[in-house]
């Protein structure tokens, strides 16, 4: 229920605003000026500045505002912002603004998992921890997208490393793909994370020697005909 009456606060304060915009006087000269930058504005107020701009726009929501998303209407902020020109046939002269929104990245460092899944409620997303069986002590270390990154609705993941609490922040996401966390979680000591390098520095030396080939040169084989036209015989030449 309470979010059903969030949904519907958000669309009776964009559907005000856009009205406002409708039914005033059209603006001949807007492709003149260029429209406010709203990128990262929630909708409502990224409504109120482009109806300023010219008060004759129409605009179009990407999601719309009436599809019963469980968020609050501060949360949902515009992501991009397209502008065009309505068909004549509906009016003359008259700009679109196509509004993509999203939800911004808060910032979850330090939070346990239990925190982090609180501050990302009512977000209309989904968080993946690494390692999955850490302890509940264990904070948040690093996390993707960044904090701050506004996310489109179209994408929902957001992918945390959890650890120890008192770790080195890790936002590179660890070496070679492997977090920090998860390197000592594989082996619970740094002879693990040693053993793991070593065998990586072996595969590596294979392929180069794989690479230069067989030690002392190369062998070449040249094909020499005889007097006889149906035989070959192989000539082998010294090492070069």
């Amino acid at each position: 229920m309470d979010g059903s009456r969030r949904a519907l606060r958000w669309v009776a304060a964009v559907v005000a605003v856009a009205t406002v915009a409708v039914v005033a006087t059209p603006a001949a000269s807007w492709a003149q000026d260029e429209p406010p930058d709203v990128r990262g504005l929630p909708v409502t107020e990224a409504t109120a500045r482009l109806a300023e701009w010219n008060r004759s726009v129409f605009f179009i929501y990407e999601p719309p505002p009436d599809i019963g998303l469980d968020m609050d209407p501060v949360d949902v902020v515009v992501s991009r912002m397209e502008l065009a020109t309505a068909p004549a046939a509906s009016s003359a002269n008259r700009p679109v603004v196509r509004l993509i929104t999203g939800r911004l990245i808060p910032d979850l460092s330090g939070l346990t998992r239990e925190q982090a899944l609180t501050a990302i409620a009512r977000r209309e997303l989904v968080l993946a921890t690494s390692p999955t069986q850490a302890p509940a002590t264990w904070v948040v270390n690093s996390q993707r997208p960044a904090p701050g990154t506004i996310l489109e609705f179209t994408e929902r993941d957001v992918t945390v490393v959890l650890a120890d609490p008192g770790t080195p922040p890790d936002p590179d996401g660890g070496w070679l793909g492997l977090s920090r966390p998860t390197l000592v979680a594989l082996g619970g000591s740094s002879v693990a994370v040693l053993a793991i390098l070593a065998l990586l520095g072996t595969l590596a030396l294979r392929r180069a020697r794989r690479r230069r080939g067989p030690p002392g040169g190369t062998v070449s084989v040249r094909l020499v005909p005889r007097y006889d036209p149906g035989t070959l015989t192989l000539h082998q030449d010294g090492r070069r």
